[in-house]
């Protein structure tokens, strides 16, 4: 049986969550670009707390939690790349320029 102060943690962790997670949803589809590295901090955080009270006391349940947390930074991290990466296109290096000296010798 759970005590009523980690029924009220549970809670209130969960609300939290929750609460920040609509915020960072929210910003991530209308594109924000602030709001995918936040996101990824967010959930790290989550992750590294979650670890934390796995080393604790284990649960599957909240196991299961932070596995699925990780997979969805690793697809926020996917997608703030190829975000990234659209914008920010890698360009070609530029032909060296030719002297006019060079074409009028002979070959």
């Amino acid at each position: 049986m759970l005590s009523a102060s980690t029924k009220l943690f549970g809670n209130v962790y969960l609300i939290a969550r929750g609460l920040a997670k609509v915020v960072l949803v929210v910003g991530l589809l209308r594109g924000k670009r602030w709001a995918y590295p936040v996101a990824i901090a967010f959930l790290g955080l989550f992750i590294a707390y979650q670890c934390y009270r796995l080393s604790y006391q284990f649960s599957l349940g909240l196991l299961l939690l932070t596995l699925f947390d990780v997979v969805i930074v690793a697809l926020i991290w996917r997608e703030y790349r190829s975000l990234t990466h659209a914008q920010n296109p890698v360009r070609a290096a530029p032909e060296p320029a030719h002297h006019a000296a060079d074409s009028e010798r002979p070959r």
